[in-house]
């Protein structure tokens, strides 16, 4: 792993693990006496709160300093990252896709994935250009919105064995993404299903058959046990925590420095795109539902502009009217926890910061029941936690 996030991962594990840290520049900002104050009673340990907090300075050199803070990260402290994992797997798609482009395919080629099983078969609506099922339009319904169903085509266009490896070769040894959203028994989740990608005409342009996973799904090597009881249906509960040894994961650290080097990669780019790529990126993470132009989003009240905005907003149905404030994030929530990874960039008073957060907000302990408090303890923490540290970063920069 590079040098700069060997460096880092040593100091954050330095504060929880008391482990020996390498020189690392430290933020000013005391998370300890922020979480104290909070208006939402939390307990570190109860809640399973995890946070990173990166303050960007900038130096004469093209990369700014970022300076890092840090409370109860704790790698082997698993919560589960529902949606966030749809971060790594919207750039990989753009790394794919560049590795495939002399096929004749581009980031709106029109594509399906064809099997058997209701599991990895996905076509294009084609009512509107927004429904066409491309690479394109899954990636901006991703970070509009949190599709679920573009994130588990993408899964299966890239399918677990790329991109895991593709992670573990990028230096993110301890994330694992080896599911969809799809809600399908493991027995069926041993294949990557056949594709096509398709030219204006609708003519075939490359095939792929479909093929058996190489690399079984690894189990965790820690406790990652959440829950006292589980809901298996809508009247019957069994005793004992949910197992997800075998689920997907990514630890707080690796996925707020996934978006580190996206927003400001280095000479030697982490990731495997273009200029033009990266801002495309950039730009749909933080654009909010109405400024989409896709009917879907705009025509109604569910996807209100703070919907997937945790940090800073919560979970406000209100108007954001301001335009001085972008939040580039991805969000996950689910089972009890909510999770928000972020870069907040405000122009007016030329503040910018990365903060990455997860809360567990569970108090009857059963899991699968939907009866989670994230009204009560997880969006308002959230929006407590990235207003505070925002305005303390005003502060420091009188």
């Amino acid at each position: 792993m590079r040098k700069r996030w060997l460096s880092l991962i040593s100091f954050c594990f330095l504060l929880v693990l008391n482990l020996n840290a390498q020189n690392l520049p430290k933020s000013k900002i005391d998370l300890q006496k922020i979480v104290a104050r909070s208006p939402v009673t939390i307990d570190l340990s109860q809640n399973k709160v995890q946070i990173m907090v990166g303050e960007v300075r900038k130096n004469k050199s093209a990369s700014p300093e970022i300076t890092y803070s840090s409370l109860g990260l704790n790698a082997e402290n698993y919560f589960y990252p529902a949606s966030c994992v749809k971060l790594p797997v919207v750039i990989l798609a753009l790394e794919w896709l560049n590795e495939h482009k002399e096929n004749g395919i581009t980031i709106n080629s029109p594509f399906e994935l064809i099997s058997n099983s209701n599991c990895h078969s996905y076509k294009s609506l084609e009512e509107t250009k927004d429904d066409i099922l491309s690479i394109e339009n899954c990636i901006k319904k991703m970070l509009l919105v949190s599709d679920n169903r573009s994130y588990n085509a993408l899964f299966d266009l890239l399918g677990r064995d790329y991109i895991n490896s593709k992670l573990k070769a990028k230096g993110y040894t301890k994330t694992q993404i080896v599911k969809s959203f799809a809600g399908c028994p493991d027995s069926l989740l041993n294949f990557k299903p056949a594709l096509n990608f398709f030219d204006g005409n609708r003519e075939i342009v490359f095939h792929l058959d479909s093929i058996s996973y190489v690399n079984p799904i690894s189990k965790l090597t820690f406790d990652a046990r959440v829950g006292d009881s589980i809901m298996i249906d809508s009247v019957t509960t069994i005793a004992g925590a949910k197992d997800f040894s075998f689920n997907n994961y990514l630890p707080l650290d690796e996925g707020l420095d996934m978006l580190v080097q996206l927003i400001y990669p280095s000479k030697q780019s982490l990731w495997k795109i273009t200029a033009k790529q990266r801002q495309f990126l950039m730009y749909w993470m933080s654009r909010y539902p109405k400024e989409s132009r896709i009917k879907n989003y705009t025509s109604g009240k569910q996807y209100f502009d703070a919907y997937k905005k945790y940090l800073i907003y919560g979970r406000e149905e209100k108007p954001i009217k301001s335009d001085s404030l972008r939040i580039y994030n991805i969000v996950g929530l689910s089972y009890g926890f909510a999770t928000d990874i972020a870069f907040i960039k405000a122009t007016k008073c030329k503040t910018a910061f990365f903060i990455a957060a997860t809360t567990y907000s569970n108090n009857d302990g059963v899991i699968n029941d939907n009866k989670y408090d994230y009204q009560t303890i997880g969006f308002p923490f959230l929006k407590y936690l990235g207003k505070e540290i925002f305005n303390q970063f005003k502060i420091n920069k009188k």
